[in-house]
C-alpha cells in the first residue's frame, strides 16, 4: 500500500509504452558543430604535437648515438693517451737509467749526503725550535759527525790491532826491566811464556826498542818475533803472525800459517786444495803425501815444499806482470786519495743540505704550477715521512745487529769480533742476502783460527747467524721498521741487483730507500693521471 501511495503519478503503467520524444533540430546542429570543432582541434593541435614528439624522439636518438660515438672516441683517445704515456714513461726511464749510469759516481755522493741529511734533519729541526741558530747548529752537528767517525775508526783500528796480536800479560818484576835492557831473558820470563803456551828456544834474544819501555824479542829457533811492552804498570808480550814486513822470516811464517789452514780444512776439500797448490788438476796424480794428508795431519816439511812451489809461481807471476802490478799500486794510491776526497765532499754536501734543505723545499714548491701544487705537496710530505722514518729505523737496526753480532762472536772467541760484528750489521742493510754476506768474514776467521775445532766453530757461527736473523725478523723489524716501504720479495731482489749493477756497493745499500721514493712518486703521478683521464671522459 505504501509503495502505491509513493508511486510517481506521472509514471506510466509497466504495460504501457512511453510516448515518443520529439528531436530538436537546434540540438542536432550543435552536436555536429562540436564534432567539427573537435576534428579541427585534433587536426591543428594534436596531430602537430604528435609529429613534434616523433621529431624530438628522433633527435634524442640521434643525440644518444652521437654521445655514444663521442664516448667511444674518448675511450679510444684515452687508450691512445695511456699507450703514449706508457711509452713515454719507458723512454724516460731508459734515459734516466742511462744518465744515472753515466753520473753514478756524482749521484752516489749526492744521494749519500741526502740520506745522511734526512737522518739528522729531525734532530736539527727539534733543537732549532729551542732558539739556536740553524747554521751554528749544523756546524756543531757536522763536527760531531766528523769526531764520531774519527773515534769509531780509531776504536776499530785499535781493536783490530789489539786482536791481531796474541797477548800474554806478565806481572811486573823489578829485575825484569834491568835484565831486558841488558839483553838478557830471565828464567821467570821464560816461565811466563810457557804459561802462555809458548816455549822459547835457547837462541832467543831480546833488544831495546828506540821508543823506550819496549823490547823486541826474537826467537830464531821457532822463527817468531815478540813485542814486550810496559803498559799500565804491567809488562805485556804481544805475538803476531810474524811481523810479515820482516822478509827474513816471511817464508817460515807462511809455512806456519799454511800448515794451520791445511790441517783445519775438511778432509773432502784437502786433496783438491793440495792439488791446486801443487799446480796440477789431476787428482789421480796425487802423491803419496797427498793421499796421506786425507787421513793424517800435514807436517812442517811437507807444507814447506808446497809453499816453495807457490812462492816460485808467485815470483814468476810478479816478474811477468810487473807493469800491471805497479799500475795497480798507483791505482790503489789514487783510490785512497779518492776515498778521502769523497768523504770531504759528502761532509760539505751534508752540511749544505742540512742548512738549506728547508729553503730548497720552499723554492721547489714555488716553481710547481698550481695544477700540480697539491700533488707536489703530498709527494714532499710523503717522502719526508716515509723515507725519513725508514732511514732512521734502519740506522737503529744496524747498531743493534752490530752489537748483538759483536757480542756473539766475542763469546765464541773469534778474533776481530768487533769488526766482524760491524760488518754483519752493515751487511744486514742488504735485504735477504745481507745476513749471509755478513757471516762470510766470521767463517774466514774460523778457518784461520777456531777455538772449538773447525766443525763446531762453523756450526756455532751458523747458529749465531740464524739466531740474529730470528731476533731481527721477529722483534727488531716489526717494532722499528714496520711496513713503511714494503716492496715484496721479488721486487726487492730485482731492485737490489739493479742497484748493485748501477752503483756497486752503495747501490746495494741504497736500492731499497730509493725504490721506496720511486714507488711513492709513481703512485701519486698515476693517481693524478687517472684523474686527468676521467676529465677527458666527462668532457671537462
Amino acid at each position: 500500500m505504501n509503495g502505491s501511495a509513493n508511486q510517481d503519478p506521472t509514471s506510466h503503467p509497466p504495460n504501457e509504452e512511453a510516448p515518443s520524444k520529439t528531436v530538436d533540430p537546434t540540438s542536432q546542429i550543435n552536436t555536429e558543430h562540436l564534432h567539427a570543432q573537435t576534428a579541427t582541434l585534433a587536426r591543428e593541435t594534436i596531430i602537430p604535437l604528435t609529429q613534434n614528439v616523433e621529431t624530438m624522439t628522433s633527435d634524442i636518438r640521434l643525440v644518444v648515438r652521437e654521445s655514444r660515438e663521442q664516448t667511444r672516441q674518448a675511450r679510444v683517445a684515452n687508450a691512445s693517451l695511456k699507450i703514449i704515456a706508457f711509452g713515454t714513461t719507458l723512454i724516460s726511464l731508459a734515459i734516466l737509467i742511462g744518465v744515472v749510469y753515466l753520473l753514478k759516481d756524482i749521484l752516489a755522493l749526492v744521494v749519500i749526503s741526502f740520506l745522511i741529511a734526512y737522518i739528522f734533519s729531525p734532530l736539527v729541526d727539534l733543537i732549532e725550535r729551542k732558539g739556536i741558530n740553524r747554521t751554528l747548529l749544523v756546524i756543531i752537528i757536522t763536527l760531531l759527525m766528523l769526531s764520531g767517525l774519527a773515534f769509531l775508526s780509531t776504536v776499530t783500528v785499535n781493536s783490530i790491532t789489539g786482536q791481531i796480536w796474541k797477548l800474554l800479560p806478565l806481572a811486573v818484576e823489578s829485575d825484569f826491566e834491568d835484565d831486558l835492557d841488558r839483553g838478557e831473558i830471565p828464567e821467570s820470563l821464560r816461565q811466563k811464556f810457557v804459561e802462555g803456551g809458548v816455549t822459547l828456544s835457547q837462541n832467543a834474544t831480546i833488544a831495546v826498542e828506540e821508543t823506550g819501555n819496549r823490547w823486541k824479542l826474537t826467537d830464531t829457533g821457532n822463527h817468531r818475533t815478540y813485542d814486550v811492552r810496559k803498559e799500565e804498570n804491567q809488562l805485556k808480550v804481544y805475538e803476531t803472525l810474524g811481523h810479515l814486513a820482516n822478509l827474513e822470516n816471511l817464508h817460515e811464517h807462511l809455512v806456519d800459517l799454511a800448515t794451520i789452514i791445511l790441517n783445519q780444512t775438511p778432509k773432502f776439500l784437502r786433496t783438491p786444495l793440495l792439488n791446486y797448490l801443487e799446480g796440477t788438476d789431476d787428482t789421480a796424480a796425487s802423491t803419496k803425501v797427498f793421499e796421506q794428508a786425507s787421513v793424517q795431519p800435514l807436517g812442517h816439511e811437507q807444507v814447506d815444499s808446497l809453499v816453495e812451489r807457490m812462492e816460485a809461481r808467485i815470483s814468476g807471476f810478479v816478474l811477468g806482470h810487473s807493469q800491471s802490478i805497479f799500475s795497480a799500486i798507483g791505482s790503489s794510491a789514487r783510490g785512497a786519495f779518492s776515498v778521502f776526497t769523497t768523504g770531504v765532499i759528502i761532509l760539505f754536501l751534508t752540511f749544505f743540505l742540512l742548512n738549506s734543505g728547508r729553503q730548497m723545499k720552499k723554492a721547489f714548491i714555488q716553481i710547481v704550477p698550481n695544477r700540480f701544487f697539491e700533488v707536489a705537496l703530498v709527494l714532499i710530505q710523503g717522502l719526508d715521512r716515509q723515507l725519513g722514518d725508514y732511514l732512521r729505523s734502519r740506522l737503529i737496526q744496524t747498531v743493534i745487529i752490530s752489537i748483538i753480532a759483536a757480542i756473539g762472536y766475542w763469546i765464541l772467541g773469534l778474533r776481530f769480533a768487533l769488526l766482524i760484528g760491524i760488518i754483519a750489521g752493515l751487511a744486514n742493510l742488504i735485504p735477504y742476502i745481507g745476513p749471509f754476506i755478513g757471516a762470510i768474514p766470521a767463517i774466514i776467521v774460523v778457518f784461520l783460527e777456531s777455538r772449538f775445532g773447525l766443525g763446531w766453530s762453523l756450526l756455532a757461527v751458523i747458529m749465531l747467524t740464524l739466531v740474529i736473523q730470528i731476533i731481527d725478523n721477529a722483534i727488531i723489524t716489526p717494532l722499528i721498521i714496520g711496513k713503511s716501504v714494503e716492496l715484496g720479495p721479488v721486487t726487492t731482489i730485482v731492485v737490489v741487483l739493479l742497484g748493485e749493477q748501477l752503483l756497486g756497493l752503495m747501490g746495494l745499500l741504497m736500492a731499497v730507500p730509493i725504490a721506496a721514493m720511486c714507488k711513492l712518486i709513481i703512485e701519486e703521478v698515476w693517481t693524478e693521471f687517472r684523474g686527468y683521464s676521467r676529465s677527458i671522459l666527462v668532457g671537462h
